[in-house]
């Protein structure tokens, strides 16, 4: 069992993985996805927040298109790690959503794990 971080993300140091890929959160801060793709919700736009947003697969080999979204940032204030929200697609039978706790100061990310059977068990 995995104990902490991302068996899905070059980061996590996991190699043998089908699908490995950087994060979403890294792609970004490396500008190797343009932040238009990224929803980001903050402490500021979270009150009254009714929003619908349909995700893209992240770690396909094209770009987005006009108005597409990767995926979604949630980034609070008082919290010292984003969660990001993202599809992966490359990643053969574990393909789906993900959910990645980043620290904001740091190269650190960790898989939430929300599903039993899941890689992290």
């Amino acid at each position: 069992a995995l104990e902490y971080g991302n068996p899905f993300d070059w980061m996590g140091n996991y190699p043998d993985v089908q699908g490995l890929s950087y994060g979403m959160g890294y792609k970004l801060k490396l500008h190797w996805l343009p932040r238009s793709s990224v929803a980001k919700i903050e402490d500021g736009n979270l009150e009254g927040l009714n929003d619908r947003f349909i995700v893209t697969p992240f770690d396909a080999a094209n770009g987005p298109a006009g108005g597409q979204v990767f995926g979604i940032q949630l980034s609070l204030h008082r919290n010292p790690r984003d969660i990001f929200f993202s599809y992966r697609k490359m990643a053969g039978r574990d393909a789906g959503v993900y959910a990645v706790f980043q620290d904001k100061d740091s190269p650190n990310s960790e898989l939430i794990d929300m599903a039993c059977h899941s890689p992290s068990q």
